[in-house]
């Protein structure tokens, strides 16, 4: 296998998802060639991947992208991924987050006519425009094969095209689950004798499609309740101030602590470990999988989120949890309230749920092997390895 995985989004969470899977490809075929095409610039992990015999390429992002308009930018870039590519030989792409370059690939597609190109759909589009544009890209067979995150996105994209190769592959858990020092320094650090009852973690980007405004407002409506909420994640849509002043006004100062930073990979394990809830009060423009619901999951932590979207589906589909009506925080409130009250029957039945399995990352892994070398020839590479 010759391929180049190509990713834009510059993240470090989402960069645990794309190791594991050049890797475990690398590792399935260690002949194979992998390069990975991305603005991702860790010198560490640059070298964890080069040591796995991952070719790496850095893409740099121009100076004068500040002064255009982002739908251009998108264009300039991946036009410079496929001219990278047919420079080097490079004749099958995957592009690792779709997402973000639905509408460039279609501005572009004469130039991919000559490319095997496949992608990986972690959302399914909520704009018109975008879905006729997915919908162009895979009935003209630009994109041969796709990946998404689940059954309900799979129907979704399965009702816009006339595509017979979408392929579901559950999205994972990628962080460790054994404890260490840092989850006891995690815990120190963020609770005091003032905090109590259950705790009910909201973790990432602080984004508006997050709603974190919206559980606030759910937990103003629960002052006879015993619980500790724990926010963690970067400040984005809703700052430090935002959140101060709101949880003043709610009257939530016993019942609210933050870290409002990136957490590093080494630390995100603790705060799932400590919750016993993870709550994701996503506003219904969020559509995707949630990598705090597998985190959660995998640990045996009850989920509250909303009834859309894959989030709504996982959650009824594998019963790892509770759903709330999408954007309702009254109903939000009152879903918390039950679920405290009824915890331990929760507990019983998140344990008998088939969904753990799914989600390892091994299975993940075993599954993209698959989609990449195909059954019968990963069949053929189990038997010569």
């Amino acid at each position: 296998m010759r391929r180049m995985f190509v990713d834009f989004t510059n993240d470090g969470h989402h960069y645990a998802y794309n190791s594991a899977v050049m890797q475990g490809l690398k590792e399935r075929r260690p002949s194979a060639e992998i390069l990975y095409y991305s603005k991702f610039s860790d010198p560490k992990k640059k070298k964890e991947l080069i040591e796995s015999g991952i070719q790496v390429e850095e893409y740099t992002a121009e100076s004068y992208f500040q002064r255009l308009p982002a739908m251009l930018v998108r264009i300039i870039m991946v036009f410079k991924a496929v001219t990278y590519a047919k420079k080097n030989g490079w004749d099958n792409i995957h592009f690792l987050y779709l997402d973000t370059i639905i509408l460039p690939l279609c501005f572009l597609y004469p130039f991919l006519l000559k490319k095997r190109i496949t992608a990986t759909l972690h959302w399914f589009p909520g704009r018109t425009s975008k879905r006729k544009a997915l919908g162009f890209l895979l009935n003209r067979e630009i994109i041969s094969e796709l990946i998404v995150h689940g059954e309900y996105t799979k129907k979704q994209v399965e009702g816009i095209s006339n595509c017979s190769t979408i392929f579901s592959i559950i999205y994972p858990n990628l962080h460790p689950l054994i404890p260490n020092n840092r989850h006891i320094q995690v815990k120190e650090r963020l609770f005091s004798t003032d905090n109590k009852g259950v705790v009910l973690l909201c973790f990432g980007g602080l984004r508006h499609d997050k709603g974190i405004d919206i559980l606030l407002k759910a937990a103003e409506g629960l002052p006879d309740v015993e619980f500790t909420i724990v926010i963690a994640g970067k400040e984005d849509s809703f700052s430090q101030q935002y959140l101060e002043e709101h949880i003043r006004n709610y009257k939530l100062e016993n019942k609210v602590v933050m870290n409002l930073k990136y957490i590093p990979d080494e630390e995100v394990s603790a705060y799932f470990d400590f919750a016993d809830f993870v709550v994701l009060p996503y506003r219904k423009i969020f559509s995707g999988q949630s990598g705090p619901l597998t985190e959660g999951a995998i640990r045996n932590k009850i989920i509250i989120g909303p009834n859309h979207g894959e989030i709504g589906d996982t959650i009824q589909r594998y019963e790892i949890g509770i759903v709330f009506e999408a954007e309702d925080s009254s109903d939000l409130g009152e879903k918390i309230r039950d679920s405290i009250r009824n915890y331990e029957d929760l507990k019983r039945k998140i344990a008998d749920s088939s969904y753990k399995k799914m989600i390892k990352r091994d299975e993940f892994i075993r599954q993209y092997q698959m989609f990449f070398y195909k059954e019968k020839e990963l069949q053929e590479v189990i038997r010569s390895s």
